[in-house]
């Protein structure tokens, strides 16, 4: 779609930057895939057949490590601001932003491998918004986060489906159909 050349000086090499647009075969689907979003597992995936609805493949992705470093993080945190220093949240963010990657990484490969249509639990009714900014859990009558919520606004689990569409799109599978989370 476009390219620019630039120079830099200090390395005396020329960079040539382009941006292109990649339009993937589309895969019909063939098979069905479950996604389960927890705390334990970042996800937990099953591949059915969809005439038996028997199972082909099955996975997780493992969370305990997000969620123990998400712990040591708050301690970090809460003794940067006793001592009165700021904390961005940037390693926080940047260590979350590795797992999801990762987790849809294998989500989707197993996706495509399979030919698979992607279901995942709707959460919506877990997971509430607060005042369009960032997705908090549902607060108790003192104003505090239920364990439950405390927990689900910890996990990412928005942005576990976001990066999970886009990367199905980029391999020609249909974006993931969000199903009632009940008994899943």
């Amino acid at each position: 779609k476009e390219g620019k050349l630039s120079y830099r000086a200090d390395k005396d090499a020329f960079y040539l930057h382009l941006a292109f647009e990649f339009k993937p075969e589309q895969i019909e689907p063939k098979t069905l895939m479950g996604v389960d979003r927890g705390v334990a597992n970042i996800c937990a995936y099953t591949v059915c057949d969809p005439n038996t609805y028997k199972p082909i493949a099955y996975g997780h992705c493992e969370g305990k490590t997000l969620l123990d470093f998400l712990k040591k993080e708050d301690e970090y945190k809460v003794t940067r601001q006793k001592n009165g220093h700021k904390y961005t949240g940037n390693r926080k963010r940047n260590f979350a932003n590795r797992v999801i990657h990762l987790a849809t990484n294998e989500v989707v490969l197993k996706a495509q491998q399979h030919a698979s249509q992607v279901f995942v639990e709707d959460l919506s009714s877990l997971v509430q918004k607060n005042q369009g900014k960032k997705e908090r859990g549902k607060r108790s009558s003192t104003g505090r986060l239920s364990a439950l919520g405390y927990t689900l606004s910890k996990a990412q689990y928005t942005k576990f489906l976001q990066v999970l569409s886009y990367k199905l799109e980029a391999v020609g599978l249909p974006k993931p159909k969000e199903v009632n989370a009940a008994y899943t």
